[in-house]
């Protein structure tokens, strides 16, 4: 017999294993693993073969996956599917040593050598007047869609478009999907795009914007929380984690200073005054300066990293990957619901990321008798009105402001 199946399974508990410790990967695949090793032992044990990466991807490449798959699962399941025979494959040869994004398909461009420029040009556009690279990428690609859109319905001049063919756009198969939310989105940046298209000199034809459709969504964020049992879980020492005192150390920034992820992840050794204990950085996403206090807490636990942990580099970044090339931290490299696997606080967490920390911080102080203004300030929120939300969280005071139903006449049968 070829395939080994205790030694393949050996092998994928030691990608497990890995994974966690560099705590670089996305939950679905952890959740979904062991359903994955089971649908791989079966398809290696059918063809009697050892395990070959080549053999898997093909297989799992074959499934429909566009949304329900073979797995009884949605797209994403089945990325998560082909991103752990990657990686398994990768601890096989000894190299799986650092966190990479693993694509399942190249990203589609137009055919049309004027409509790959355009999109290129159009993203150059939008970082020059300001946008952030992410968000530049972002919007290029909802571009780099409509020009494939319109290569599909033979239009490979852009001084072809009409009103017509944009109204039809938002009725296709490509937007039939979307939620009145991400309409909303892709018509605003269609309405930037049609602009640069203008300004460029690229179309000639005007009022092309008047046949985007406008969608208005009104809707109001439920800001949830966690509780104390959340923070015990969560700030545990983890000794078997190799990033266990980076997590500790940036979910108290978050939970304490209510910091966002990216300013987190951006502060450098220059940002703070040890001496007077103060954290001064600008806002990676409002570009307002933030001078925040470090409590005692914090401070331990960020000098702890530095001194036990961090490995040693140049880097002027203080949060820095565990492995690989010694650089700044990305986004995808923070996941701490983890830390809170096997306990009654896993179930709390609703998502990875630490944005519900920052929540639960200003909530706290909300509560604590903290008035909305010095909230809105520690938040380093562009308008105070967006710390309005947070008075939900208030239960205690937001009973205080029910009406009383005692007065109100009511006829009918008793309740």
């Amino acid at each position: 017999m070829n395939f080994d199946e205790k030694q393949f399974r050996s092998l994928a508990d030691e990608t497990y294993d890995k994974i966690i410790s560099l705590g670089t990967t996305k939950g679905i695949l952890i959740d979904k693993r062991s359903v994955f090793v089971d649908r791989l032992v079966e398809f290696l044990k059918e063809h009697d073969t050892p395990f070959d990466v080549q053999l898997c991807l093909e297989w799992i490449d074959a499934m429909e996956h566009d949304p329900p798959c073979t797995l009884n699962s949605s797209y994403l399941h089945w990325i998560a599917f082909r991103r752990l025979v990657i990686l398994i494959d990768k601890q096989s040869k000894g190299c799986l040593d650092q966190w990479t994004h693993y694509n399942s398909f190249s990203t589609p461009m137009p055919q049309s050598e004027d409509y790959c420029k355009l999109v290129t040009d159009f993203r150059s556009y939008l970082e020059q007047n300001g946008y952030r690279k992410e968000t530049a990428r972002s919007y290029s690609s909802t571009a780099r869609e409509f020009l494939i859109y319109l290569e599909s319905n033979d239009i490979f001049c852009i001084n072809l478009i009409s009103n017509k063919l944009i109204a039809e756009y938002f009725i296709s198969d490509k937007c039939n999907h979307m939620s009145f939310r991400t309409l909303q989105t892709v018509g605003s940046v269609m309405r930037k795009f049609l602009f640069f298209l203008h300004e460029s000199c690229a179309l000639d034809t005007v009022m092309l914007d008047y046949a985007i459709p406008s969608y208005r969504v009104t809707w109001g964020k439920i800001v949830t929380t966690v509780d104390k049992d959340v923070d015990t879980a969560v700030l545990k020492d983890k000794p078997e984690y190799i990033i266990n005192k980076r997590d500790k150390a940036m979910i108290l920034l978050s939970l304490h200073l209510c910091l966002r992820t990216c300013d987190i992840r951006n502060i450098k050794f220059s940002n703070i005054n040890w001496e007077t204990g103060m954290l001064s950085i600008v806002q990676s996403k409002t570009g307002i300066p933030l001078e925040l206090p470090i409590d005692v807490e914090t401070q331990n636990a960020i000098l702890d990293y530095i001194l036990h942990e961090r490995r040693e580099c140049d880097s002027e970044y203080i949060f820095i990957a565990a492995v690989g090339p010694a650089q700044k931290i990305l986004r995808h490299h923070i996941k701490f619901r983890r830390r809170a696997k096997g306990t009654a606080a896993f179930d709390k967490i609703p998502k990875d990321g630490l944005h519900i920390l920052r929540r639960t911080g200003a909530s706290r102080m909300l509560r604590s008798g903290v008035p909305l203004t010095t909230i809105s300030n520690i938040l380093g929120h562009v308008s105070e009105n967006a710390v309005q939300r947070y008075l939900t969280t208030d239960e205690e005071n937001m009973r205080k402001c029910s009406i009383d139903l005692s007065q109100i006449p009511y006829s009918g049968r008793d309740l």
